[in-house]
């Protein structure tokens, strides 16, 4: 894995143990170990948990609505998310 951040001179150390772990986070949530780049694996990780905050809101909206077909919107929406 430390193969895989390129190093420069510019590369300061704390941005290599960042895209290192970074890296590490994304191949946990795919399960899968590829060619990817620091700054792709950050992007990848901060869309990941944006998306997990969003169905975490809608299962908080779907808990207070009292209305039956909302419900059903929030619960499509949050399937959709699901399905990211």
């Amino acid at each position: 894995m430390m193969d895989k951040v390129e190093d420069t001179k510019e590369t300061s150390p704390c941005i290599y143990i960042v895209d290192t772990i970074s890296i590490y986070d994304a191949e946990c949530i795919t399960g899968t170990v590829g060619d990817l780049s620091g700054e792709k694996a950050r992007l990848f990780v901060s869309e990941i948990e944006a998306l997990e905050q969003e169905q975490c809101n809608l299962r908080t909206a779907l808990k207070k609505e009292t209305q039956f077909n909302r419900k059903i919107e929030l619960n499509i929406k949050i399937k959709t998310t699901r399905n990211c």
